[in-house]
């Protein structure tokens, strides 16, 4: 779940990338005035947390849903997803779902995760069975990328929604504790904000630059996971900044308008 801190960085940052536009394009536009201040509906660069907000907001009615369903009706919910989604439209092209970078393919994996936590998918088989099933759906998913046309990528792809499958039972499985963990995983979502917007596709022009000009598999990896690495530490180093900057003007703002912040009231309710 994203935190309201969290959610005003990204806005932040949304309105940070709004400048750096007009300063490129030396103008202002009105559909990026829109998109800055306008996130989820009209945000260009972050497709995927958009989504998620969307199905943050329509979460509480779907599981109110999934709970109503038996069990038998339940795999029948998820057996019409799967056609929708995968099939018409990962195959057939359908425009309610023809690549995956959608609210539905969300919708589509929520429903899939939940029926994993009702029928304890993950419990059955052994663990190097899921991970057996993970690499031979990876070489699949390989195959089908590098032999069908570009138009059967997405995710709605059968093999990726099975591999995403197979990695939620692997973890599922895997039970450790560390606060290592734990502090870099805080940090990925303010990584995913630096590597999606318009700093990610400057990125990627980079990388697209290093390998024309290195064209050895080897040397370019090791770029690109050293960017990676240094994403990473970019973020845990800018986010003690940005939590206490955005924690300021949230606190400002809740006393003005006479609010109580709901992660207040959840830490109360832990500590009672």
């Amino acid at each position: 779940m994203i935190s309201q801190s969290d959610w005003n960085g990204f806005v932040l940052l949304s309105c940070v990338f709004f400048v750096k536009y007009c300063y490129i394009y030396g103008g202002v536009n009105i559909n990026h005035v829109i998109s800055a201040f306008l996130p989820i509906s009209h945000n260009y660069f972050y497709w995927f947390i958009s989504c998620y907000l969307i199905l943050m907001l329509l979460s509480p009615l779907i599981n109110k849903g999934l709970q109503a369903l038996s069990n038998r009706q339940l795999l029948l919910i998820v057996g019409i997803l799967v056609y929708i989604n995968c099939i018409t439209g990962w195959l057939f092209k359908n425009g309610i779902n023809s690549n995956g970078f959608n609210t539905m393919q969300m919708i589509f994996m929520y429903v899939v995760g939940y029926g994993i936590h009702r029928f304890e998918v993950e419990k059955r088989g052994k663990m190097r069975y899921w991970l057996i099933v993970y690499l031979a759906l990876s070489v699949l998913n390989v195959l089908t990328h590098e032999y069908l046309p570009e138009r059967f990528g997405g995710y709605n792809n059968p093999f990726v929604v099975l591999k995403s499958i197979a990695v939620l039972c692997i973890f599922l499985r895997i039970h450790f504790q560390s606060k290592m963990v734990n502090h870099i995983a805080a940090c990925v979502f303010p990584c995913y904000l630096l590597q999606e917007g318009a700093a990610g596709f400057s990125f990627y022009d980079v990388q697209y630059q290093v390998w024309s000009s290195l064209q050895n598999p080897f040397y370019y990896w090791s770029f690109v996971i050293v960017c990676v690495v240094g994403f990473f530490v970019l973020s845990i180093l800018m986010e003690p900044i940005r939590k206490w900057c955005m924690n300021q003007i949230n606190d400002k703002v809740y006393t003005i308008l006479r609010l109580y912040r709901i992660d207040n009231t959840l830490i109360d309710k832990n500590k009672s």
